[in-house]
């Protein structure tokens, strides 16, 4: 079983860099955090925090995990309730800034959703391959 550390990254708000900009390029186990953002009087503002967006071990493209395709909680027109409520299919503990952050449940990045299909876990700031 592989382990790869998590390392909790600044430079984004919303979405990683895309390969295109002069950030560094994303590597294995880089997180940036995602919000939810809305429309205020013509302005985004963020709203609560959606989930995280980690680097891959596997592929090292960067996936988001806010809502998932089995989410246990009921889909209305297509989507999760947690997107309905603006928050995450994930529980997320610990802390992203010190890089002790870790999901409930496991973490998979759906192939449906153009994943490359890495199953494993975050805990206490380590990805571990399932």
């Amino acid at each position: 079983m592989s382990e790869t550390k998590m390392r909790f990254r600044t430079d984004g708000s919303y979405f990683a860099p895309d390969r295109s900009d002069n950030r560094p390029q994303p590597e294995p186990g880089d997180t940036w955090r995602i919000f939810w953002r809305h429309d205020v009087d013509g302005k985004q503002v963020d709203d609560q925090m959606a989930g995280y967006a980690i680097c891959c071990p596997k592929c090292r493209q960067v996936h988001h995990w806010t809502t998932a395709s089995n989410c246990p909680l009921p889909h209305i027109n297509g989507s999760c309730s947690h997107e309905k409520a603006h928050t995450s299919c994930w529980t997320w503990t610990g802390s992203a800034e010190q890089n002790t952050l870790s999901a409930t449940p496991s973490l998979l990045s759906d192939v449906t959703q153009g994943g490359c299909g890495w199953h494993g876990f975050l805990t206490n700031g380590v990805l571990t391959g399932a």
